[in-house]
């Protein structure tokens, strides 16, 4: 799906490897079909309070209350 070095590195950078968020951007590409597209989409989450706790809740991190700050 997202096949060339520069999209690899984004998504790398977007997900940081969290399996998580790795499995959102597989969806993304299912529903959206343009890796680009997946990896803004994927971008505009980091922007979203709502998912960012959503994923913080998902992952445990939230339990810390120093990392949930963060």
């Amino acid at each position: 799906m997202f096949h060339t070095e520069d999209r690899l590195d984004r998504l790398r950078e977007l997900t940081g490897g969290w399996p998580l968020l790795v499995d959102r951007a597989h969806r993304l590409h299912d529903e959206l079909g343009d890796p680009d597209e997946v990896l803004r989409s994927l971008a505009g989450l980091r922007a979203d309070r709502v998912e960012v706790r959503a994923f913080a809740e998902a992952t445990g991190v939230y339990a810390d209350p120093l990392l949930a700050t963060g």
